[in-house]
């Protein structure tokens, strides 16, 4: 996703910028006779998002599905974003790391997990957002199926800041841009909102200077 120059400097530069039974046997004559082994019937296709979280109830299982089942799609320009909601998405099967993660996060947030979504925001470069979780040891997690091939669940870590400071390090290997950035929690954005509106509704968690 490419992003431009500020809160609303770096969200319009940005707008230019930016996954039962075993059957009796039978036999002939002087044939032993026992179980016939079944193969199980395979798990049937979800028919909605809330499918997915029924059949795939950890994030292991869920980066699977995604990786399997949704692909990326970014923008020429941001003018028609719109943050797409994770029903929307399943429908698409199209969106770019910022849908991808709240998709993950409806799933997870639907069996138990505590998660949040993370959004590193660098001054005229690319940006990327992820998925994190608090797990059960008070260590965070973060999936990913969206990234330069990095497709897998990441952690543990003690801080959203070793996360952010990881993700950055991933887009400067990738651009090889050094840009100040901020780190955003976008966990309670409302969705079908534009890129500009998505960008101001984020909380600032902090702001890395350019080093």
């Amino acid at each position: 996703m490419r992003v431009n120059r500020s809160v609303a400097h770096v969200a319009a530069a940005a707008a230019i910028a930016l996954l039962a039974a075993c059957g009796g046997g039978s036999s002939s004559s002087g044939s032993p006779t026992g179980p016939t082994p079944t193969t199980p019937a395979p798990t049937p296709a979800p028919a909605t998002i809330d499918d997915v979280a029924t059949q795939y109830r950890t994030a292991e299982t869920l980066q699977t599905w995604m990786l399997a089942n949704l692909s990326y799609q970014n923008l020429a320009t941001m003018d028609d974003w719109r943050y797409m909601s994770p029903p929307d998405l399943f429908t698409s099967k199209k969106g770019d790391c910022i849908h991808r993660s709240a998709f993950a996060r409806y799933v997870l947030d639907k069996n138990g997990y505590r998660t949040r979504l993370i959004f590193v925001l660098r001054n005229g470069q690319s940006t990327h957002a992820v998925c994190a979780w608090t797990a059960s040891d008070g260590k965070l997690y973060f999936i990913d199926n969206s990234f330069g091939g990095r497709f897998g669940i990441y952690g543990p870590y003690e801080t959203v800041n070793q996360i952010a400071s990881l993700v950055y390090d991933w887009l400067v290997a990738l651009d090889g841009q050094k840009a100040r950035y901020d780190v955003r929690d976008f966990t309670d954005v409302s969705y079908g909102i534009d890129w500009l509106t998505f960008i101001r509704s984020g909380q600032l968690l902090y702001s890395v200077p350019l080093q």
